[in-house]
């Protein structure tokens, strides 16, 4: 509704780091992000395109339980 066509995140990662494993896998495998190609240590900055109308609910939605999941089971 308000016109937004993508959301962007930005994250710290380390190679071999097992909570940055995580977080990419989270972000990039799990919820669709697209970040850069290679996967070698530093700064992340990935982007999901989204649908206009409702579909930025449904994805603030799925962010939200995936952060539950992550947060107070351990899983993403």
């Amino acid at each position: 509704q308000a016109g937004l066509s993508a959301v962007q995140i930005e994250y710290s990662y380390h190679r071999g780091d097992a909570q940055c494993e995580r977080m990419l896998a989270w972000y990039e495998d799990g919820l669709g992000y697209r970040g850069p190609s290679d996967r070698t240590s530093g700064f992340r900055i990935c982007r999901k395109r989204i649908e206009p109308k409702g579909r930025l609910r449904f994805i603030c939605l799925e962010w939200m339980y995936a952060i539950f999941l992550w947060l107070f089971c351990g899983q993403y």
